[in-house]
């Protein structure tokens, strides 16, 4: 599970990378930025490892392959959005909620286990991430939109890392991890307006921490992507809310984010213990 834990620390300085970003551009242009180098360096990768390339024979591997790659488009779309909404340590439990999408298909899809720390653990993290977004009412800020597009991409991440663990069943590693770049790639240039300009103007304000954001993404989603490989999906994705404790200390240092700190505290306590209990 370390490379569960290391995902979670560079998922987590990457949200405040990204955060930085997308003040100065648009959220779109970054996910475009994202894509393109990953496809890049998984493609170089393919096209250099020693032997042919190995395709599946199965048609329903094609079908894994292309759904995954849609769920990450409309997560990567509907995560960048909520980061230039919201502040860090809002957008982070938020998103957390891709937990319950992870968990629930991974038990009814993919037949995983949901021993009792499971779910315990699970409920924990659940909990610290409703306190840490609490506003004088439960859910009370589904009227923003920043939290709407928040909850939508952890509905998309949390079905997207069910069907990379079921990819991995029948495609080589990097093979998949390259699909998962080119698939949403080629459905941002087929379905955003203006992408290349809207790409330029991010380069022109913001050019190096969009490719910070890009080489962090890569790293981040390939520990993840390893951790799926040796791990099953509903206990590795319980590990990666860790990042939620770097991006709500980040948040509170780096953007001065201060404001309910202790429930901020409380909330991050919350996940850290759920996170032990599903991997004891």
């Amino acid at each position: 599970m370390l490379l569960a834990v290391l995902s979670a620390v560079v998922l987590g300085v990457n949200s405040l990378v990204i955060r930085r970003t997308v003040k100065n551009g648009e959220p779109i242009a970054l996910a475009i930025v994202d894509h393109v180098v990953g496809a890049i360096v998984f493609a170089s990768i393919v096209l250099l490892a020693a032997g042919p390339i190995v395709w599946p024979t199965q048609p329903i591997a094609y079908a894994v392959m292309v759904f995954g790659g849609i769920a990450w488009a409309l997560g990567a779309n509907y995560v960048f959005r909520s980061f230039k909404a919201n502040e860090v340590s809002l957008n982070a439990p938020l998103t957390k909620t891709s937990l319950v999408w992870t968990l629930l298909l991974g038990v009814l899809w993919l037949n995983e286990s949901a021993g009792a720390w499971k779910i315990i653990g699970t409920v924990l993290i659940m909990l610290g991430a409703l306190a840490l977004s609490f506003d004088k009412k439960l859910l009370g800020k589904l009227k923003e939109i920043g939290v709407r597009d928040a909850l939508l991409a952890a509905f998309f991440l949390g079905i997207a890392y069910v069907f990379d663990k079921k990819g991995l069943e029948y495609f080589d590693f990097n093979l998949y991890v390259l699909s998962s770049f080119l698939i949403p790639l080629a459905l941002f240039l087929l379905f955003v307006k203006k992408p290349i300009g809207k790409t330029r103007a991010l380069l022109k304000n913001a050019g190096k921490s969009a490719l910070l954001v890009a080489f962090l993404d890569m790293v981040w989603y390939a520990l993840m992507m390893l951790a799926l490989k040796t791990g099953e999906s509903s206990q590795v994705s319980p590990i990666l809310q860790l990042s939620l404790i770097v991006s709500v200390v980040g948040g509170v240092i780096v953007f001065g984010e201060k404001k309910d700190l202790m429930q901020k505290i409380i909330g991050s306590a919350a996940v850290l213990l759920g996170a032990i209990l599903v991997v004891s």
